[in-house]
């Protein structure tokens, strides 16, 4: 079986997928919800203002008066790139923890469901399990970090910014990935 034909799923806007040798970030798009608006910037005595200088120089400046409003989502085209013709894709089932708030928790259950559906119409089969599940199996914690490191030690690979922020979604797609290769002793 080829090692790109199994694809590892950290759901979520910040999750990430693997295919074993490619980690990405979830793909995302934004989505504009409200244009901004701009109004005529004049000056205190209420004279119109013109660019003096620069490529705009004689035109007239403007300002916003109300700023743009927009969201990102999942972009389900690089999505379906990325998993299509694979044979399995694990696919890591959000846990249900009280304290969320009930948008985010909507937001995570409507993107699983998105990830999903993907899933299903594009590779031959799905594993659904629970962090806890391969967490354990894997003797990982709930700590992040401890998740990250062992992935750059499987891979040879930093999950970290340039800044050093935490990579965990790449990262955790990866370890599904090896979680379900371990699990049924497969060798690739």
């Amino acid at each position: 079986m080829s090692n790109k034909k199994i694809i590892g799923i950290d759901p979520g806007i910040y999750g990430g997928l693997s295919n074993g040798t490619e980690h990405i970030k979830t793909p995302l798009k934004r989505v504009i919800d409200k244009k901004p608006v701009f109004i005529l910037d004049k000056d205190k005595s209420g004279k119109k203002q013109y660019y003096k200088t620069g490529p705009k120089a004689g035109q007239l400046k403007y300002k916003v008066k109300t700023p743009e409003k927009s969201h990102f989502e999942l972009d389900m085209e690089k999505i379906i790139e990325f998993i299509k013709d694979s044979k399995i894709v694990v696919l890591e089932v959000p846990g249900l923890t009280r304290g969320n708030m009930a948008k985010a928790t909507r937001t995570t259950m409507i993107n699983f469901g998105i990830l999903k559906a993907l899933s299903e119409l594009n590779a031959e089969k799905v594993i659904y399990v629970s962090p806890q599940h391969w967490k354990k199996d894997l003797r990982l914690s709930a700590d992040k970090l401890e998740a990250i490191e062992m992935a750059e030690k499987e891979t040879g690979t930093s999950f970290r910014t340039s800044r050093g922020a935490l990579l965990d979604g790449p990262a955790e797609g990866f370890l599904l990935r090896k979680w379900y290769l371990e699990k049924w002793n497969i060798s690739i």
